[in-house]
C-alpha cells in the first residue's frame, strides 16, 4: 500500500477543523502522514491542532500570502509518496484508506 501525506492549509478554521480531525482519526489506514499549515489564525486554530498532535506530523503557524502558498510550504513537508489536499472544514469518509489500497499509478492524478 501507497502512504499518503495529507497536507491541511487553514486560517481561523476553529469551528470546522476538530470534525476534519475526527474524520481522519477513523481511517484504518496507518500510512496516512498529516501535515498542517495555518496562516497565522487569530482564534482557537492552533489549539485544536495542539489537542490533535497525536495525529499530525508535522505543523507550522506563521503568516502566508494566501492558500497556495500555504500548499506549496507543506508540500515541502511531504515525506511519502502521495499528497492528498484537504480542506478544514472536509472530512473522509470511511472508505478513503480503502483507496490508498488502488493507488498504483504514480503519473495518475486522482481527484473527487
Amino acid at each position: 500500500m501507497k502512504s499518503v501525506s495529507i497536507i491541511i492549509v487553514t486560517y481561523n478554521a476553529g469551528q470546522d477543523l476538530q470534525a476534519c480531525f475526527d474524520s481522519i482519526r477513523k481511517q484504518a489506514s496507518s500510512a496516512i502522514e498529516v501535515i498542517v499549515v495555518d496562516g497565522g489564525s487569530k482564534d482557537n486554530t492552533v489549539d485544536i491542532i495542539r489537542a490533535n498532535n497525536d495525529i499530525i506530523a508535522t505543523w507550522i503557524s506563521e503568516k502566508d500570502d494566501g492558500i497556495y502558498d500555504a500548499m506549496n510550504k507543506a508540500i515541502k513537508l511531504t515525506k511519502q509518496d502521495w499528497i492528498y489536499f484537504m480542506g478544514a472544514d472536509d472530512t473522509l469518509l470511511p472508505e478513503f484508506s480503502t483507496m490508498l489500497e488502488a493507488l498504483r499509478d504514480p503519473y495518475t492524478i486522482y481527484y473527487g
